[in-house]
């Protein structure tokens, strides 16, 4: 097929201004084969109302009502949603936008050149810059990680192999390639044996709580296929304050646990980080994470108001252990981590 069907799917949680913006972008993409499919776990009708207002804007468009959780956390309801997203989405490849984001109206067919072009094989994640905005859609930065590794010569974009995304994804502790929002993935690359089911926020066995698309994209990248990387901003990720769970002193505790997991994983098998040296250099990069929330809580110290006491000393107690360079001690905790929270239990199979 010459255009293959795309399904940008939108999860949203009230903010229904938000979520009209993120849906227009979606309807104003210039590519001809698109489904659009909104899964709204919102507590009263306002973003229904909003999408019924588009009924006839010649775009496939599906609506669905996501909602009844009592006891889950925020993370936990917002994954599901996600979850129900993809298990009701018909196309090939997958965009999913999150409701106060938005996407340049040549996002998806510039991205899908890549997927059914000569090197198409090799790509398993197309991305690009982004820029960051306001809550009023006013341009604040572009950032382009691409850019700042001095890795484009003179091109408009790059192709990473697999291990080499990973590696730089672990080894700097840092997401380069953005959120679920800025990138185009196949829906096949979703699913996951672990839990025999279509989810992001696995990697081999770990469960991300939090970021789930830093565990996506390692999942993804390990079997080799790489990540085709556009200098041009194709997304806009909004900076809203303090209503998202950016600002969410839980979820920063949960951020810095689920790092140290995936390097923990990938390092006990012997993915993307091979040796003893790659370890300490991940761990390291994991510590700036630590201090960064530490520093957080210290400038805005109303978010750990209700912060969990006992996930705070235990990332004190990995903090410590990095500080004194006893890497023994830092996989051992976060082993432990891997066995608490995840799905898989883990043996230690290499020591420092």
């Amino acid at each position: 097929m010459k255009n293959p069907l795309v399904s940008i799917l939108i999860p949203t949680y009230n903010q229904p201004e938000f979520f009209r913006q993120a849906f227009e972008s979606a309807i104003n993409q210039d590519y001809p084969n698109i489904e659009i499919i909104v899964s709204d776990d919102s507590t009263d009708d306002r973003v229904k109302n909003v999408f019924d207002e588009y009924k006839n804007c010649g775009r496939k468009i599906q609506y669905l009502k996501h909602g009844g959780y009592t006891n889950e956390s925020t993370g936990e309801r917002s994954l599901a949603n996600m979850e129900n997203l993809l298990k009701h989405a018909n196309g090939e490849f997958i965009n999913i936008l999150f409701h106060d984001d938005l996407i340049h109206p040549q996002k998806i067919s510039k991205m899908m050149k890549f997927f059914t072009g000569k090197n198409r094989d090799q790509i398993a994640i197309v991305s690009s810059a982004r820029n960051i905005i306001d809550s009023d859609g006013n341009i604040l930065k572009t950032e382009d990680f691409i850019e700042q590794f001095n890795l484009y010569n003179g091109k408009d974009s790059i192709l990473l192999t697999g291990e080499e995304v990973g590696r730089m994804i672990l080894l700097l502790c840092g997401n380069f390639i953005g959120e679920l929002s800025t990138v185009l993935i196949r829906r096949k690359d979703f699913y996951r044996a672990c839990v025999n089911k279509l989810s992001p926020g696995y990697f081999i066995g770990v469960k991300d709580r939090t970021m789930w698309d830093i565990s996506t994209y390692l999942e993804i990248c390990k079997d080799g296929r790489g990540l085709m990387f556009l200098h041009e901003p194709l997304n806009a990720f909004r900076m809203a304050g303090g209503n998202q769970n950016t600002y969410n002193g839980n979820v920063r505790l949960s951020v810095v646990i689920d790092w140290l997991e995936f390097v923990v994983a990938a390092y006990l098998n012997g993915i993307y980080i091979h040796d003893k040296k790659d370890f300490e250099i991940a761990c390291e990069y994991w510590l700036f994470i630590a201090q960064g929330m530490i520093s957080f809580f210290q400038r805005f110290p109303e978010t750990s108001v209700d912060i969990e006491i006992d996930l705070l000393e235990q990332i004190m107690q990995a903090v410590e252990s990095v500080e004194q360079k006893n890497f023994d001690s830092t996989l051992e905790i976060g082993t432990q981590w891997i066995q608490k929270f995840s799905y898989k239990t883990f043996e230690m199979r290499k020591t420092i």
